[in-house]
């Protein structure tokens, strides 16, 4: 089982030492920090941080309950950058080792997707110049090298 929006949304909270019998949030708060969620997961989707995060249909429209989609391996990064983007608005002040994760995580997610996996040309591409005998690049492999897990970063 995947770890939901709303699992992640509560570890963003208690790394704000706002969560669990402190301090209740209320359904207002988890609504925000849900969309907050998205439009994070959105920003990166637009640097070409794909992690497979599964996106509401509508801002309006999203559920905690929904699985995020996202790998265990970014949860951790994920959770400490959430944390980072709602501090200020709780008046919330994260700690030094808090925000290296956050940064360090980042980073990671952000090299990863400069070197994108390599893919095979589909067939009948043409060979090129530097291939004689052969006009067309031949069929693909089914090696593991060939699955690029639907454009999404492979992190392990």
């Amino acid at each position: 089982m995947s770890t939901t929006k709303a699992e992640i949304v509560t570890e963003a909270f208690a790394e704000l030492a706002l969560a669990g019998h402190v301090c209740d949030i209320d359904t207002d708060e988890q609504a925000a920090a849900l969309r907050k969620l998205e439009m994070m997961m959105a920003a990166w989707e637009g640097k070409g941080i794909r992690i497979g995060y599964a996106f509401a249909s509508e801002m309006a429209a999203v559920d905690g309950a929904a699985e995020a989609g996202i790998p265990q391996v970014a949860f951790e990064t994920v959770v400490f950058n959430l944390a980072r983007r709602m501090a200020g608005g709780k008046g919330k002040a994260m700690t030094a080792s808090q925000l290296q994760i956050a940064r360090d995580g980042y980073d990671t997610l952000l090299r990863a997707a400069a070197f994108p996996l390599q893919q095979q040309m589909p067939s009948g591409t043409l060979a090129g110049a530097g291939n004689r005998g052969r006009v067309f690049l031949d069929e693909p492999t089914t090696t593991p090298l060939s699955q690029t897990q639907g454009g999404d970063l492979a992190l392990s």
